[in-house]
């Protein structure tokens, strides 16, 4: 049985300089990790990334083992339930 080595990429939501998806999903791989947690913010540029995400880990080598995706409840249960569902969608 092979063994994956995760890791989740909540260091780079507060590194600075912010890096692009590629140069993180790069530097991840570069580091031996051979999958990824990622997380994925309720903003527009998080759902840039979202939609680019399974296509630059593929390129990059990585796995994806898990997306956690924060919601904002304000905007209410159905909006809520659209975002999540968009985003699997769009994985």
């Amino acid at each position: 049985m092979k063994h994956a080595v995760v890791a989740m990429d909540t260091f780079f939501h507060g590194a600075s300089p912010g890096y692009p998806l590629r140069t993180r999903l790069e530097m991840m791989k570069a580091a031996g990790f051979d999958a990824g947690y990622f997380t994925i913010w309720p903003t527009p540029a998080a759902d840039a990334e979202r939609q680019q995400l399974a296509a630059t880990a593929q390129a990059v080598g990585l796995d994806i083992a898990a997306v956690y995706s924060a919601i904002d409840l304000a905007e209410g249960h159905d909006a809520c339930l659209r975002r999540g569902e968009a985003s699997a969608r769009n994985l």
